[in-house]
């Protein structure tokens, strides 16, 4: 169908092209697949990728969508996040999603590259997505290490609900500058036992307020 600016009155026009683009945003969406474990605690709610097909490339129809989870009418493709994995891994595993027990916030990780990894969080409401940043990274006493650290090629980042009230971010791919390094100047630091990863623990209150009030050591979730 093809609207004419020129033969309708510019409100009729307006009404006529906002009408459209609520039509298109409910398209039926009969192809995507849900990601696993990604449902929202009321069962409406769930995270729904393109599965690869025979003759289109890989990085080809990678976006990620919030869908309905009983129709898979599609809501809002998440912004910023793909199931390509950067070529590596597949598509069903390269993204994961964590509902906060609220069902108001949303964490989706998914894979950059072979070791690359990305973590984002959103606010949902009404059910569209709005992406949180986070606070700096150098907010606590404890940050100071990141002054003689360096991130690799082969860095990223995963987010995981410790509980509702705590969020953890798990950084990796940290190596020491030149001329650093070595358990006793980390343990200057409060992080005995560094390796690679720093995980940096947030407060997090119900209206998606976040404080850093951590950083701990160990490995990654996954």
């Amino acid at each position: 169908m093809v609207v004419s600016q020129s033969n309708l009155p510019m409100r009729h026009f307006l009404r006529l092209v906002i009408l459209l683009g609520l039509l298109t945003a409910g398209r039926a969406a009969p192809a995507l697949a849900v990601v696993q474990g990604s449902t929202s605690p009321d069962g409406r709610l769930a995270l729904a990728y393109v599965p690869l097909k025979s003759g289109v490339s890989f990085e080809d129809e990678d976006e990620v969508y919030l869908v309905e989870f009983k129709s898979m009418r599609i809501v809002q493709q998440v912004p910023g996040c793909f199931s390509s994995g950067g070529s590596w891994g597949e598509r069903s595993t390269n993204v994961k999603g964590e509902w906060h027990p609220s069902g108001r916030y949303l964490v989706v990780n998914f894979r950059c590259g072979r070791m690359l990894g990305e973590g984002l969080l959103f606010k949902v409401a009404a059910g569209r997505l709005t992406q949180i940043p986070l606070p700096p990274l150098t907010s606590h006493p404890k940050s100071k290490i990141l002054e003689i650290l360096v991130q690799n090629s082969n860095s990223g980042t995963e987010l995981s609900w410790d509980n509702a009230s705590q969020l953890r971010c798990y950084n990796w791919g940290y190596v020491p500058k030149e001329g650093h390094g070595g358990d006793d100047e980390y343990a200057n630091y409060g992080l005995p036992g560094f390796a690679d990863v720093i995980q940096f623990v947030f407060e997090f209150k119900l209206n998606g307020s976040l404080r850093l009030i951590d950083l701990q050591t160990s490995g990654r979730k996954t």
